[in-house]
């Protein structure tokens, strides 16, 4: 099975997600996609975030009828912040026989270099990367941060022929 991991804060869940994630779907790249809400996100200390057990009851609402999508509670006993290495370090012990993927979008790309461990995160998974218009990936830019091996991942990963959305939550 080919699972996608759809992480974020979700507050709120919005239709672009769902079309992002029905996309993955769609195109084959993946069987279902596991969205799991952060407790704490790491990236969003200054903000004030809508209590967890909203967002992920707003987000078991959301994706309710679809079987495809699947809401895990995964990152919610974890202590302290959510970290994207250690959730996907988690699911390969659960999912040892499927392959997992990192679905993102180009601005999360855009920024991978400032994530926790995020070499490690780039080594050992593949990412799927929902490009939008409005936060165009250029190898030049991938190559100030990572090697020209790593940025070649990076890129491979980037999905074509989707439809383009300017929403993100950035």
């Amino acid at each position: 099975m080919k699972i996608a991991l759809f992480g974020g804060t979700f507050d709120p869940v919005h239709a672009v997600h769902l079309q992002i994630a029905q996309s993955v779907l769609d195109s084959g790249r993946a069987d279902w996609v596991l969205f799991i809400p952060a407790p704490c996100p790491p990236h969003k200390t200054k903000q004030r975030i809508t209590p967890y057990e909203v967002r992920k009851k707003m987000l078991e609402t959301a994706t309710e009828g679809n079987p495809s999508f699947i809401v895990s509670d995964l990152e919610r006993f974890r202590p302290g912040k959510s970290y994207t290495i250690d959730t996907l370090n988690e699911l390969s012990e659960i999912y040892p026989e499927d392959e997992l993927f990192l679905l993102i979008g180009s601005d999360s790309l855009r920024q991978l270099h400032t994530w926790y461990r995020a070499r490690e995160l780039a080594d050992n998974y593949s990412l799927l990367v929902y490009p939008r218009t409005s936060e165009k990936i250029s190898r030049e830019e991938l190559l100030l941060h990572w090697t020209e091996q790593e940025t070649d991942k990076l890129l491979s990963g980037v999905m074509h022929g989707l439809p383009d959305s300017p929403v993100s939550s950035t």
